[in-house]
């Protein structure tokens, strides 16, 4: 299936005002949506690198999407969302988890506490090495270190807002 149609099938399926208007509907207070952008694959081989890089831009379209579309929600508490892409994934490694979006979404202004990642550490990102340079432009990277070695762990990604203010003045 072409990038274009995954794309947009993505993207119809986890429409951010579809999300708000059944949230507004439950009778929870609080919502933590961690969305991922592929079906799992259990394989024990390790993952096709175009498929790897599939999961990468989605997920970026994704992030991009509900960010822009947050900003027309009024009646409750939404969260930037953060796009997870954990180091396995870029490494190919078998049964990987693919990358996913979160955001939060909350009826009361003293409920909202999304989650953060304080432990997440800036660090630079390679985009190049992984051809997502046009991806990655406009957002600010964390890194949330993994326990058991120093280079595993989970690259998150969000929308850089400075640079998002600044395009509506």
């Amino acid at each position: 299936m072409p990038y274009a149609e995954i794309k947009n099938r993505l993207l119809r399926e986890n429409d951010l005002s579809d999300e708000v208007r059944a949230f507004e509907k439950d009778s929870a207070p609080v919502w933590h949506i961690r969305r991922h952008v592929l079906p799992p694959k259990f394989d024990p081989n390790p993952i096709n690198p175009e498929r790897v890089l599939t999961g990468v831009r989605l997920g970026f379209d994704l992030l991009r999407a509900w960010s822009e579309d947050r900003r027309s929600v009024v009646a409750i508490h939404v969260s930037e969302p953060f796009l997870i892409v954990e180091t396995e994934w870029f490494s190919g490694s078998p049964n990987a988890a693919p990358p996913e979006v979160y955001i939060f979404l909350a009826k009361e202004i003293e409920l909202f506490k999304p989650l953060v990642h304080d432990e997440a550490l800036p660090r630079e990102f390679a985009a190049g090495a992984h051809g997502l340079d046009d991806r990655v432009a406009g957002t600010t990277t964390r890194f949330l270190a993994g326990e058991d070695e120093p280079d595993s762990g989970s690259w998150l990604f969000a929308v850089d807002q400075s640079a998002e203010d600044s395009k509506e003045i």
